[in-house]
């Protein structure tokens, strides 16, 4: 199984950014892992601020000053709660890029749902979500507080090799949790058999098979689990992909969702799948989304 070595949380000091920073913090004390936070200030918007003061350098200087000082005092306050001593910078530029030049030798990479400015997110996207199409590595997506260590995990496969590192990330980022490993059956063709004249009988026999091949694949990737494997929980069934990792999250109670970054028709890494951005966008717990293992 994977294990963390570092973790790197960016935070905008936004209330969403607080939790990712309180999240990232119980998991470096848990598992005794390397902590980061990063503050990027936007290169654009001190711009203009240096325009509004008639280029007043101390202006610009202060700000980021008073920037990086609000970073310690966050370091310092989860020094105090989780006995947890993070390196801090701040940095001055494209938030994007920055984020994912810093976060290039970060195991985890953990951002909050939402930034400080949520109406240009809701054009633009989040930028949780675009930073999600420009990092091949796990990135933890918080939405809520983080009262103690993640309980319950719900992963979603389609049996690609996302879903497998969607897998092995859950087990990485909560070595302690239940894990229920759902997967919806999809079958080919079975409104076109409808038409075709199969009959019932048919339709359900056809339907039995695609269940027990996945239910054949999914025993695989449990058993590949290792000793985890006894506290996964497979589910299959046929219809909505989506419908089913909301009702799976709603039943178990989950506080974790971990996804793939795209499924088996992935059209390349810039793109996230449609299942994770609707999984993303509904659920209510935390995401980790994880990208498919590079060949090579």
């Amino acid at each position: 199984m994977t294990t963390l070595k570092s973790l790197l949380a960016a935070t905008d000091f936004s209330g969403d950014a607080g939790h990712a920073v309180e999240r990232a913090a119980c998991i470096a004390a848990a598992q005794r892992v390397a902590l980061s936070l990063l503050h990027v200030i936007n290169g654009t918007s001190l711009a203009s601020l240096r325009e509004l003061f008639l280029g007043r350098e101390r202006a610009e200087a202060r700000f980021v000053a008073d920037s990086r000082e609000a970073l310690e005092r966050l370091a310092r306050s989860i020094a105090l709660s989780h006995g947890v001593h993070a390196a801090t910078r701040v940095e001055v530029g494209p938030v994007l890029a920055c984020i994912v030049a810093e976060a290039a030798t970060a195991d985890l990479r953990v951002v909050g749902a939402r930034g400080q400015r949520p109406v240009r997110d809701l054009i633009l996207g989040t930028t949780a979500e675009r930073l999600l199409g420009r990092i091949p590595r796990p990135v933890l997506v918080v939405k809520r507080a983080a009262p103690g260590a993640y309980r319950q995990v719900v992963v979603p496969v389609d049996f690609s090799a996302s879903s497998a590192a969607a897998l092995e990330s859950a087990l990485a980022v909560a070595p302690g949790a239940a894990i229920v490993l759902c997967h919806a059956v999809d079958v080919p063709f079975e409104g076109r058999m409808g038409l075709a004249g199969a009959s019932d009988d048919e339709l359900y026999e056809y339907r039995r098979r695609s269940r027990e091949r996945a239910l054949q694949d999914m025993r695989a990737l449990v058993a590949g689990s290792g000793e985890a494997a006894g506290r996964v929980t497979p589910v299959v069934e046929i219809g909505d992909a989506v419908r089913l990792v909301l009702d799976q999250a709603d039943r178990h109670d989950a506080d974790l969702v971990a996804i793939g970054k795209q499924g088996q028709s992935a059209l390349g890494d810039l793109l996230l799948g449609s299942v994770t951005r609707h999984v993303l966008a509904d659920v209510s717990c935390d995401v980790l989304v994880a990208s498919r293992p590079r060949s090579g």
